[in-house]
């Protein structure tokens, strides 16, 4: 008879999609949406990344400096993703996770060719150098790179008590690799959470 009582109540959380398993050493674990919104500690998180990498590169792909390199060179440009730099005390953000995110959308559009990145990386910060500097049009010859991406992660942390405010800032960029000029950047993307942390813990 029990064991007819715990099929039948596994019935109903079968058809609704989740079930939660409690295994003898007293761990549960329970699978959930990996697309769907949890906040844990207010820290910056995979949601984060995605949401800032959707909002602004269809913004940079519809922008005209795409326009304006295929009028002029018939093809799709070409590009590297730099770095992305996060400065935040005491809090670790996930750049690859990002930068992955900012890739597939570039990737995904068609309009945008992005290319080996660890290459590029360390020939654009050769080109940096001023002994480098008059190499650098032949240098991006080389390795066939027409843009560069790069961005930065800001955080402000504000506490009193138990509430908490963290304040993510994201700024983006894209430059012509042989002219230096920025030929995108839009306003820095802001994201506000305001945390409250539980009167017993």
């Amino acid at each position: 008879m029990p064991s007819k009582l715990l099929t039948l109540a596994l019935v109903p959380a079968l058809a609704l999609g989740s079930v939660t398993l409690t295994g003898c050493g007293g761990k549960t674990v329970i699978r959930t949406d990996p697309n769907a919104t949890k906040e844990l500690s207010g820290k910056w998180n995979d949601v984060d990344a995605k949401d800032v990498a959707t909002a602004l590169i269809p913004k940079a792909l519809g922008a005209g400096w795409i326009d304006a390199f295929i009028a002029k060179n018939n093809r799709n440009p070409k590009m590297i993703l730099g770095k992305v730099v996060a400065r935040a005390d005491g809090e670790v953000i996930a750049t690859d996770a990002f930068l992955q995110e900012i890739r597939s959308e570039f990737v995904n559009s068609g309009k945008v060719d992005i290319i080996d990145e660890d290459k590029e990386q360390t020939r654009s910060e050769l080109a940096d150098q001023a002994a480098f500097a008059a190499q650098g049009k032949e240098m991006a010859k080389e390795d066939a790179a027409d843009f560069m991406f790069k961005g930065k992660i800001v955080v402000q942390n504000d506490q009193e008590g138990r509430e908490s405010v963290k304040f993510y800032v994201v700024s983006l960029e894209i430059t012509d690799i042989q002219t230096r000029r920025v030929v995108w950047q839009p306003p820095p993307k802001k994201i506000r959470k305001e945390v409250e942390q539980s009167r017993w813990k």
